[in-house]
């Protein structure tokens, strides 16, 4: 166990001096030899630190000897009566009478300083090697959650080109994951390569897995769990970092060396520009066994004037060698052996009427868990509630917003998870393809994998009683992407304010909630559980709003004679249970079975203002003229397209100036 602690000791001070030197020279060396052989350099030194043994053949040049410790501490427990109780008056004088053996009799544990230190570096070593491989955890879990293979045929042949370039026989899966922010290669056995949601094509794409088949063919994960495993026995001392910095920034430059071997200028030009756009966002999710690594700025301006260096490079096999002797020649000059012990004295507590314990805590090393980001065009997941009907889209992820949230989405609605937040159970993404965007939590997700809950219930439907135009945003001026007749059947993802996101067709966008009529299942199970921020005031007010903008809108894109109701004239709705009731009269029908005709709705003509023009209907046996604006209301009855009724409105008083059914020519 000394031999050991000595061993690790010398090995960390000698191959840290030793790391320092070639950290100085890395410049210099940079410009003369080439990337391959820096990588072969680091991977020697961090060989050296995983292996603390030297040979010892000959004397070392430099002895340090060691104080040895003069004392040890023992816990003695004190000697009892026959009742148990401790005998009052015992000290270590009355154990002297019985010599060195009525020591050890009372002696229950010992602890030197070698065994506290040993347990002092087996603790630090297995916290950070446990909490490596916990974060290494959480990454596989993430990325067999959410990524998905490829099947595309462009980024399969592109990856059998780059492997018949690189010389790889391996079976290498390919994967998209938003989790991860930059291409990535996983896995010893069953390597997998991971790609983000960025638009590689092309030769962009097959120089990328190129790059990382050239990590799979030299090795370079195990070189990275070989780099892991010394880290964690040099845990203590923090120049390690630098030395797995190195380590990693030589690696990538190393293989970028290897995909721009033999090309010319522009090849390396593209290569690079390929590079500084996959990176630009770079805070993915990362494990210390992959091969996804940045360096900051100043590390991609390496890497770059590396690639775009076209210079000859030595091999640098003489430097390697040089770099071998000074890892094995400066662990034999430095040898550190403790001093002949002189003196050890046994440190017991003064007898007492009880013996006090006395407690030790260590403060063990704490994982940390980096939030996990992936870039744009996720992953389609679907909701699957657990709190309730549905989830709730929140500006934040924070728990405190569940009550104000920015939108409703009811279970099986389609949301893109762009970026993942494991550690707080939260997602981040958008429905609708951007339309709206939020953070909904991941236990309300249905991932890749299945279903976490229940199976997504049935979108719920509804249907447009008006017409009413598709908006691409929740908001009055947003861009009209469609035009819903009434009658239109439409399907509920969720609820943005007064908005419903409703899938019509092949369109998605958003109608008012009072121009969809929803069914009383859906009323009594997902509308109680809104939020009381999502309250719909049905005003005179807030309607009359509504159709004025309708108006406007059907007048901008229509023109001619539509135009849009003054003030003082009924409202569209007030004109159609109007003409509702007027058809159900005239023709004997249930007046509930009336509903807005499909493609036609509610027209407010204007014909007559100027005397220019005047619109004639049937009316029965008799034609009707119209030289004043008037109310156009076409109804249906049932689902019968030819029961067309058209019914025409005085829009001050609501007289019915004429009304025609499919027997006058209107179905």
């Amino acid at each position: 166990m000394e031999g050991f602690l000595l061993n690790l000791l010398e090995c960390t001070l000698t191959m840290t001096v030793l790391s320092c030197l070639l950290l100085a020279l890395t410049p210099l060396l940079e410009r003369r030899y080439s990337p391959r052989c820096l990588y072969a350099l680091w991977l020697v030194v961090v060989v050296g630190f995983a292996v603390p043994v030297r040979p010892g053949a000959f004397p070392a040049a430099v002895t340090v000897a060691l104080p040895a410790p003069d004392w040890e501490v023992r816990l003695v427990a004190p000697a009892q009566q026959d009742g148990g109780v401790p005998a009052q008056g015992q000290d270590i004088a009355g154990a002297q009478d019985g010599g060195e053996q009525a020591l050890q009799a009372d002696a229950r544990f010992a602890f030197s300083p070698v065994q506290a230190a040993f347990a002092v570096w087996m603790l630090g070593a297995t916290a950070w090697l446990a909490a490596s491989l916990a974060v290494h955890v959480r990454f596989v879990r993430t990325v067999r959650r959410w990524s998905r293979p490829i099947g595309e045929k462009e980024p399969l042949d592109a990856l059998t080109r780059a492997k018949a370039h690189a010389g790889v026989r391996h079976r290498v899966r390919l994967r998209r994951c938003p989790a991860v922010a930059s291409p990535m290669l996983v896995g010893v056995f069953r390597p997998v390569i991971l790609l983000p949601y960025t638009a590689l094509t092309g030769r962009a794409l097959e120089l990328v897995l190129l790059h990382e088949l050239y990590h799979l063919r030299r090795g370079d994960i195990p070189a990275k769990m070989l780099l892991m495993l010394a880290r964690a026995m040099h845990w203590f001392n923090p120049f390690m970092r630098y030395v797995a910095r190195a380590l990693a920034y030589h690696c990538e430059a190393s293989c970028d060396a290897l995909v721009v071997r033999n090309t010319d200028l522009d090849a390396r030009q593209y290569y690079s520009e390929t590079l500084i756009g996959i990176i630009r966002r770079h805070s993915g999710a990362r494990s210390v066994l992959c091969t996804s690594y940045y360096g900051g700025v100043n590390g991609m301006k390496r890497r770059i004037l590396s690639i775009m260096d076209m210079g000859t490079k030595r091999i640098g096999a003489l430097a390697a060698c040089l770099t071998v002797a000074l890892t094995l020649g400066m662990g034999m000059a430095l040898a550190l052996e403790p001093e002949e012990e002189t003196a050890r004295a046994a440190l017991t507590p003064m007898a007492t009427d009880a013996a006090t314990p006395v407690a030790t805590d260590a403060a063990a090393p704490m994982a940390t868990q980096a939030s996990q980001e992936a870039i744009p065009y996720g992953v389609a997941v679907s909701v699957s509630g657990t709190h309730g009907v549905g989830t709730r889209l929140c500006a934040q992820p924070d728990a405190s917003l569940w009550e104000t949230p920015l939108a409703v989405y009811y279970d099986g609605a389609p949301f893109h998870a762009e970026r993942i937040y494991a550690g707080q159970d939260w997602a981040y993404g958008s429905f609708g393809n951007g339309a709206v965007y939020g953070y909904v939590p991941l236990s309300d997700l249905m991932g890749a994998t299945g279903p976490r809950n229940a199976q997504a219930a049935s979108l719920p439907r509804g249907r447009v009683t008006t017409q009413a135009f598709l908006l691409a945003q929740a908001r009055d001026d947003a861009q009209a992407i469609g035009l819903l007749s009434a009658g239109t059947e439409v399907t509920l993802w969720g609820r943005v304010g007064d908005w419903y996101h409703v899938q019509a067709g092949n369109e998605t966008g958003f109608v008012l909630v009072w121009s969809v009529k929803v069914g009383e299942a859906f009323v009594a199970s997902v509308q109680k559980s809104l939020p009381r921020a999502f309250e719909l005031l049905l005003s005179s007010e807030a309607i009359r709003s509504e159709e004025t903008w309708m108006f406007e809108r059907r007048a901008e894109a229509w023109g001619g004679d539509h135009g849009v109701p003054r003030e003082g004239d009924i409202s569209a709705r007030e004109a159609t249970d109007i003409a509702r009731r007027a058809v159900a009269e005239r023709w004997g029908l249930d007046e509930g079975g009336l509903e807005p005709a499909e493609p036609d709705g509610v027209y407010f003509i204007t014909v007559g203002e100027d005397g220019s023009y005047q619109s004639r209907v049937r009316n029965g046996d008799e034609i009707v003229t119209f030289n004043r604006p008037y109310y156009q209301v076409n109804l249906r009855y049932g689902d019968d397209p030819t029961q067309g009724y058209s019914v025409y409105i005085q829009p001050v008083t609501g007289e019915v100036l004429a009304a025609c059914g499919p027997e006058d020519g209107n179905g």
